[in-house]
């Protein structure tokens, strides 16, 4: 019997690790679709964490609070919010393929307490790994983001100098900055 649960749980494991899409969830506050400093956070940590070549779709959602028409409304402007941040910090649109608004529909759960809640307000982001046509040439390499503050642009500097950063710190075992 052991041996069929080892033999499932490894076929999980390998179906999972097949998978060429991932999500990442960004938070709103109720009735709100800017993005907080927290939410900056996490996207400037995903545009670091991504590929060339990687592609995403972004879906926008809502809780159960306020009429179908309203929270249809509200579900795009944080999908709308989210693509003009990502656009602005140097994604090109080829690399999101859909945009999506989903208001109530599609809820993560029960909608029973405030944090239920709170987990629908949010935008997915769906990561396609290496299904973009990006090549080093024609890329756009969104600049650096530490700690908030964009690197600044030193006319000295030059391919191939060796920049030393301190305090970069990065989640365990990934190449993705912490806050």
């Amino acid at each position: 019997m052991r041996t069929i649960y080892l033999i499932a749980g490894l076929l999980v494991n390998l179906s999972l690790c097949s998978q060429s899409r991932e999500s990442v969830f960004v938070y709103f506050d109720l009735d709100k679709h800017e993005i907080s400093r927290a939410t900056r956070a996490r996207l400037d940590s995903l545009t670091d964490s991504l590929d060339l070549k990687d592609q995403i779709e972004l879906h926008g959602h809502c809780d159960h609070s306020g009429s179908d028409g309203y929270n249809n409304r509200l579900s795009t402007r944080r999908v709308k919010t989210v693509e003009h941040y990502l656009l602005k910090n140097g994604w090109e649109k080829k690399d999101i393929l859909l945009t999506s608004a989903h208001g109530e529909k599609n809820p993560l759960n029960q909608n029973a307490t405030d944090w239920e809640r709170k987990m629908n307000r949010r935008v997915e982001i769906r990561i396609w790994r290496g299904t973009g046509s990006g090549s080093q040439q024609d890329a756009k390499i969104p600049a650096p983001i530490l700690n908030g503050v964009k690197q600044k642009i030193d006319s000295t500097t030059k391919a191939g100098d060796k920049i030393i950063l301190k305090n970069i710190h990065f989640v365990g075992a990934r190449h993705q900055l912490l806050p």
